[in-house]
């Protein structure tokens, strides 16, 4: 009896059969409605996307009716002679004119990636099912994150580094004189950065919804064929591959941006980057494949 190569071997092997079921394995295909009026009809698909953007809307907000901020003590230290010595790690100067401010976050984070996601999924195969998937992993994505982020924000009360100057501290009172409300408690809201964890959440959906569109491993006209059943990405799906990464670029600079404006420290923008990051990338996958998969950017509902 002949004992077979080692390619033979390889080619028979579970970790084989297993590479190429994960690439192109056959999708379940679904009835999903081809126009808006079928959508509209076939009501299962828009109460999910109703459920996506009410938590959206509601994720943040969510957090103040069911905890109560953490105050802490404020930090000084009284000297023999009398004298108050401040702890200079919050005691920055308030910046009113930040550089990313909360109008330009709303603008690039929640309305133009939306705008963009709708533009771009009416000109696909599946309209309906991308736009429809698109927007439920993404306003999903950002409730979730503005859920957590307010959360911790309430539970840890962390002071930011400008906390003396924001909340008008008084040094021979020993309190906060501020008389705006929302600075005596923002002031108290340092950890983590939601424009960190905002930004890195939505940027990080658009690359993995562009690096999907991509898709480095699916099989096109531009692919180098090596054999019948192998193939290289072409040097222009690669360099759209690094195109797709450009939205991370504003991520990072939004998020740079609260240290320089001394509005949060290191940790705290860290912290935020981390999970936007995470609730992107859980929620993405939720409604799409791995983005090196074989059937990358095309929605689960997608035919």
């Amino acid at each position: 009896m002949e004992e077979s190569s080692p390619t033979q071997q390889f080619l028979a092997s579970e970790s084989f059969s297993d590479s190429v079921n994960y690439r192109q394995r056959p999708r379940v295909k679904c009835d999903f409605p081809r126009s808006i009026q079928e959508y509209f009809i076939q009501k299962s698909f828009l109460v999910e996307l109703l459920c996506s953007i009410t938590i959206f809307a509601l994720g943040y907000n969510i957090p103040s009716f069911i905890l109560k901020q953490h105050i802490r003590s404020i930090p000084y230290q009284k000297t023999s002679n009398g004298d108050i010595l401040l702890d200079l790690y919050v005691n920055r100067n308030y910046n009113n004119s930040p550089t990313v401010p909360s109008w330009m976050l709303i603008l690039s984070c929640d309305i133009i990636p939306i705008i963009v996601l709708i533009g771009y999924g009416s000109m696909g195969g599946n309209k309906m099912s991308d736009i429809h998937s698109s927007l439920c992993a993404f306003t999903t994505a950002m409730g979730m994150t503005g859920f957590l982020t307010n959360s911790i924000k309430l539970y840890a009360g962390y002071f930011r580094p400008c906390f003396y100057d924001y909340c008008e501290y008084n040094v021979n009172d020993n309190r906060c004189e501020s008389s705006n409300t929302h600075a005596l408690t923002d002031s108290r809201m340092s950890f983590p950065s939601g424009h960190s964890s905002n930004a890195f959440c939505a940027m990080t959906i658009m690359t993995l919804y562009f690096l999907g569109k991509v898709g480095i491993l699916r099989e096109d006209s531009t692919s180098f064929h090596v054999s019948e059943s192998t193939y290289f990405p072409s040097p222009q799906k690669k360099l759209m591959y690094l195109l797709a990464l450009t939205p991370m670029l504003w991520a990072f600079f939004v998020a740079s941006s609260r240290v320089h404006d001394d509005m949060h420290h290191p940790a705290d923008i860290v912290a935020g980057s981390l999970i936007g990051y995470a609730c992107a990338r859980t929620m993405y996958r939720l409604w799409y494949p791995a983005i090196d998969s074989y059937h990358a950017g095309v929605p689960y509902y997608g035919k």
